[in-house]
């Protein structure tokens, strides 16, 4: 399966609706520095790369090393530039071929796999092209992850006018959303350094154990008083 034929399904089939961020996103990237966005769309990446493990574990396909080894010396080369360009697109070239396709094993992580590698493969075109598009694409990926997982969780019928506010209200999707607020912010507010890079890479490994897990409500912070505070 190629990557066009995966971007098409989410933007068309899906009623575009992991697009419907895009212009507040691409506002966002703009702002940022081709390396930041590379930052940016590694950590999409990262988070969901459980995804693609649990596909393997269920179904004993893929290629778990490869894309791991791939995602790690992406991390690597973001400071040093080290790596060769055709090197970096032969692993364009081996990722895309792993998209899990019609021979594929079909279990429900079979199509978060498929935006697992999708993402993978959109940071390594963002080293390539520093085109906005391709980081763009990363976000797209995960939040099909999380649409596709929602519509198993919860009763939307998509013949009703509330579908669109009912996925984008749900708590996975804006704990997604929020994150990458967050890491576009952080990153337009930093220089990139090592330890910037670092604190989003170890962040984005936390996060990605609860990327398909409702978040847990804050308690209430109480009064000195005792009761509950306002708000």
């Amino acid at each position: 399966m190629s990557i066009e034929t995966l971007l098409d399904g989410i933007t068309n089939i899906k009623g575009g609706f992991s697009g419907y961020r895009r212009p507040e996103l691409e506002q966002q990237l703009r702002q940022l520095t081709p390396d930041k966005r590379i930052v940016f769309a590694a950590a999409i990446a990262e988070r969901i790369m459980p995804q693609y493990r649990r596909f393997c574990r269920e179904t004993g396909q893929g290629n778990l090393d490869f894309l791991r080894h791939t995602l790690n010396w992406l991390w690597d080369d973001i400071l040093e530039r080290k790596l060769p360009d055709q090197f970096i697109e032969d692993l364009r070239d081996q990722c895309e071929a792993l998209i899990p396709g019609d021979d594929a094993i079909w279990v429900e992580a079979t199509a978060y796999a498929q935006d697992a590698v999708g993402a993978i493969y959109c940071v390594l075109s963002s080293r390539i092209t520093g085109d906005i598009a391709d980081t763009i694409g990363a976000a797209q990926f995960i939040c099909d992850t999380i649409y596709d997982s929602i519509m198993r969780r919860v009763d939307v019928d998509l013949r009703k006018s509330d579908w669109y506010e009912i996925v984008l209200n749900d708590p996975v999707m804006q704990q997604e959303l929020a994150r990458q607020s967050r890491d576009a912010v952080q990153l337009g507010q930093n220089d990139i350094t090592p330890r910037i890079v670092q604190r989003i890479r170890r962040r984005a490994r936390l996060e990605s154990r609860t990327v398909l897990l409702i978040p847990a409500r804050r308690p209430k912070r109480r009064s000195r008083a005792g009761g509950s505070s306002p708000g």
